[in-house]
């Protein structure tokens, strides 16, 4: 494409030239024309002629391709390459044209200068995996002012910094830019990297170097007593949690814990990670049970299994069947201390009749160490029943006994 807009190029000039000038009539010779230059340099060539006919100066680099008039200055023909022609390093072709014949041609070698004091770098990914797998990759372009790539082996330092740690390292340019891989160091931390060169520099770079996937860890648990009150909280924490390498994981990590119950039941709860340590809180049941606690990194990591026993909250309570008020009351409820429950712990109510058939269901809450039923609203039949009162995993039966008078 470049050859034929050249061609074309060509074409019009011989046409806009004088195409009845003999060429053999016109004697040329060469001034002064450079076979090398350094880039952003006035570039002149340099010629004197003898005869009719003013010969154009056709050039050709990377930039494309450009006709060129000269001006006289006493006896020479001098053609001045535009700005961006000698700005631009690599061959310049040129080619002296009279008529349809090319009188003179050449090639002018334009190097880059030196590099420029701010040397381009780029640098990803910025975040890499602690360890001798994951790296990053530096490249740059080392040009002249002007834009230039420098030639090929142009030799740059690479300087890395790590904590008090300090390397440099030299790389070669090849096909306009030099380039490294830089693979991450095993302890976590971050990377401070520069480039250099004939003092030239680059701007600082940096990258961080996270932990890796952690390894199995311990898992413990607190509490302020062991009984099942439903009310207190314990605290499940992990071991500090560290990579292969030993570092500490990145804070905000998510660790599940699951616990099974005695009956097979699964509960969850999750916490995240404080320099190195997670931590999630759970009720206490309100019934004797034992737990089977573990905790997990999803496809990560492990704990061993924790077992957790809850003692019954409850050591008696008192059944009171009032039967002018129709009313089961249960209470007072005393704990391990000898103390009233908690408001709020959950009191079961099961009525069976004389044929052991569980006719009713009902829950209530304790108020003041003390919880009742009024069995006086309900559709039940003259007899006797027995009736059963669970709470936090301990229970009691007591028969009562409906009258006519009591169900009407």
């Amino acid at each position: 494409m470049r050859k034929l807009a050249f061609t074309v190029l060509c074409i019009l000039a011989l046409a806009c030239s004088d195409p009845a000038v003999p060429v053999s009539t016109y004697s040329l010779q060469i001034m002064e024309v450079p076979d090398r230059a350094n880039a952003g340099e006035q570039i002149s060539l340099d010629f004197k002629g003898m005869g009719k006919g003013r010969p154009i100066l056709f050039l050709r680099n990377s930039l494309g391709q450009s006709v060129l008039e000269g001006r006289d200055e006493g006896e020479r023909l001098r053609f001045t390459l535009p700005g961006p022609y000698s700005k631009k390093s690599g061959p310049c072709h040129w080619s002296l044209v009279l008529a349809d014949s090319v009188l003179r041609s050449g090639v002018i070698e334009i190097q880059p200068l030196a590099i420029d004091e701010r040397i381009e770098t780029y640098l990803g990914p910025r975040n890499v995996i602690a360890g001798p797998v994951d790296h990053t990759m530096l490249v740059t372009v080392p040009s002249d002012k002007f834009g230039n790539p420098m030639p090929d082996g142009t030799v740059l330092e690479l300087q890395k910094q790590i904590s008090e740690q300090y390397d440099s390292k030299e790389i070669q340019s090849g096909g306009m830019l030099a380039w490294d891989r830089i693979y991450a160091e095993e302890k976590a931390s971050r990377a401070f990297l520069s480039v250099s060169a004939a003092g030239s520099t680059s701007k600082e770079l940096t990258y961080d170097i996270h932990p890796a996937l952690p390894e199995d860890f311990e898992i413990e648990y607190a509490r302020f007593h062991p009984y099942a009150d439903g009310n207190q909280v314990i605290t499940f924490s992990t071991s500090t949690l560290k990579d292969t390498y030993g570092n500490i994981v990145s804070d905000g990590t998510m660790v599940s814990f699951s616990v099974i119950d005695a009956d097979g039941k699964v509960l969850r709860t999750q916490g995240t990670t404080l320099n190195g340590v997670a931590e999630a809180r759970m009720l206490h049941p309100d019934r004797g049970d034992t737990w089977t606690v573990t905790a997990h990194l999803a496809g990560v990591a492990g704990s061993q299994e924790l077992e957790v026993e809850f003692l019954p909250v409850i050591r008696d309570f008192d059944l009171e069947w009032k039967a002018d008020s129709r009313t089961v009351v249960v209470g007072p409820v005393d704990g391990f201390l000898d103390q009233f429950q908690p408001d709020g712990l959950r009191v079961t109510l099961t009525l069976f009749n004389e044929k052991g058939v569980n006719v009713m269901n009902r829950d209530a809450e304790l108020s003041d160490g003390y919880a009742g039923f009024d069995l006086g609203n309900l559709s039940l039949s003259a007899g006797r029943y027995l009736t059963r009162v669970e709470i936090g995993g301990q229970s009691h039966e007591m028969l009562i006994e409906l009258t006519d008078e009591d169900t009407e």
